[in-house]
């Protein structure tokens, strides 16, 4: 089962993420940042699939960092979730990017992989961005099959 999640966290619990070295400890920086209380975006299914689309489609700037972030957790050999933590400056990268690419253009990424049903997800990742940004807030993705 597919899981996607993005969780805004406050810019100070960056050092959580700093100081994380495994998966655990990555997990132990999310709950210690506050996401189990922070506001969410449930990605469903779809961000598996736009973590493949971009990772094809290799766009530049932040957009093609979504799934990279500032900070990444290690891979491992588990299948557990990825996460990666977002600054406030590259969350307001990531905003701008998705909003100059546009719904039509993301739709042609996705589609070229075979996951334009996943375009669904454009209109509330980018009020998600949005919001984080004007708040100077960071994002947490979790993202993995």
């Amino acid at each position: 089962m597919a899981i996607g999640t993005l969780y805004v966290v406050q810019s100070k619990t960056e050092s959580l993420f700093q100081e994380a070295k495994s998966k655990s400890d990555w997990y132990q920086a999310m709950q210690d940042a506050g996401v189990s209380e922070a506001r969410s975006l449930d990605a469903q299914d779809s961000l598996p699939a736009w973590e493949y689309s971009i990772g094809e489609a290799k766009p530049q700037g932040q957009l093609g960092r979504l799934f990279v972030g500032d900070l990444r957790s290690e891979e491992d050999l588990t299948g557990d979730p990825m996460v990666a933590f977002h600054g406030v400056a590259a969350v307001e990268a990531m905003a701008a990017d998705l909003a100059s690419m546009g719904e039509l253009g993301l739709h042609t990424v996705l589609s070229a992989s075979g996951h334009g049903a996943d375009t669904w997800l454009y209109q509330p990742l980018l009020q998600f961005l949005a919001q984080a940004s004007a708040r100077h807030e960071a994002v947490v993705v979790l993202s993995g099959n």
